[in-house]
């Protein structure tokens, strides 16, 4: 007898399961997980500038990012933190002096280099990494050399700022 009323409610039960909503009611079911927005941001590559599309800020966490290379030669994106009190202009006044794929020592000193896309996307090409970045300054850099007059990219001004906070 005992059998039978477990067997009867059961099938009572996934009976009215199985007309009810779809979603459980309030309080009842599974606990809903946390979820943490993931911030998407595409930097679009050209010679010789970054396009963030008008964003200036994220917030920290990890950001997906998309290197899009619209220029004619390949480009990277790395991330640098900038140290506390530094600014994207006195950072890029700096990098300007730079005559190889390393940054000048001065600049060097300002920063501190991060993930970012830092491998060469060839003209045309995409990709997306995530990228963990932490409140603070940043700036993106292009190592490259410019394949005509073997100047860094970021010498020539390939180079933009983005906050995080």
């Amino acid at each position: 007898m005992r059998k039978t009323i477990v067997a009867m409610m059961m099938v009572v039960g996934l009976a009215g399961a199985a007309c009810g909503d779809s979603e459980p009611a309030e309080g009842v079911g599974a606990p809903e997980a946390e979820s943490e927005a993931e911030t998407e941001l595409t930097v679009v590559a050209t010679d010789f500038g970054f396009d963030l599309g008008g964003v200036d800020s994220v917030a920290p966490g990890e950001i997906q990012l998309t290197l899009e290379n619209e220029g004619t030669q390949s480009h990277e994106a790395q991330l640098y933190r900038l140290n506390e009190g530094v600014t994207f202009e006195q950072f890029a006044a700096a990098a300007t002096e730079g005559e190889s794929t390393r940054l000048p020592a001065e600049a060097l000193a300002m920063a501190t280099p991060g993930r970012g896309v830092t491998s060469n996307v060839d003209p045309g090409d995409s990709i997306t990494i995530p990228s963990p970045v932490e409140a603070g300054s940043y700036a993106f850099v292009c190592h490259i050399l410019d394949s005509k007059s073997l100047t860094p990219h970021y010498a020539l001004g390939m180079m933009a700022p983005l906050e995080v906070g």
